[in-house]
C-alpha cells in the first residue's frame, strides 16, 4: 500500500507504520543508506558518469523522472535504480533481523497458550 504514494515521495506510512521511526534495529541502514547514495552518486558524477544536477526539482515527482528533469541525462535514472539496488543490500540483513525477531515474538504466546491448554486438562 505504501509503494503508489512512495514514488512521489511520501515516506510517511512506511516511516510511521512499519515503523522505521524510533526503531533501533532500522536506525543504522535508515542512516548508513543516505551515506551509500552520497557516496555512489557523488562518485558518478564526480567521474563523469552522470551529468551533474542542474535544477532542484520538488520532491513530489516521481521517482526516476525527478532525477531526470534535474540533469537532463537519462544515466541518472538508472543510477537512481543502482542506489535503490544498493539500499535494498543495505537494508537486507537488518530487515532479516527484524523477521526473526517478529517469528519469535509470534510463537511466544502459541507455546504459552499451549502450555495453558495443557494444564487445564
Amino acid at each position: 500500500m505504501a509503494i503508489i504514494p512512495g514514488i512521489f515521495g511520501i515516506n510517511e506510512p512506511v516511516l510511521f507504520g512499519l515503523p522505521i521511526v524510533l526503531n533501533p534495529i532500522f536506525l543504522i541502514p535508515f542512516l548508513l543508506t543516505q551515506v551509500v547514495n552520497i557516496f555512489l552518486c557523488y562518485g558518478a558524477m564526480a567521474e563523469g558518469l552522470v551529468n551533474r544536477t542542474m535544477i532542484n526539482v520538488s520532491s513530489t515527482v516521481p521517482v526516476g523522472l525527478g532525477q531526470w528533469l534535474s540533469s537532463l541525462d537519462y544515466r541518472a535514472v538508472i543510477l537512481t535504480v543502482v542506489c535503490i539496488g544498493a539500499n535494498m543490500l543495505v537494508y537486507y540483513p537488518f530487515y532479516k533481523l527484524f523477521e526473526k525477531e517478529k517469528l519469535a515474538e509470534e510463537q511466544q504466546p502459541l507455546e504459552q497458550n499451549t502450555e495453558d491448554a495443557i494444564e487445564v486438562y
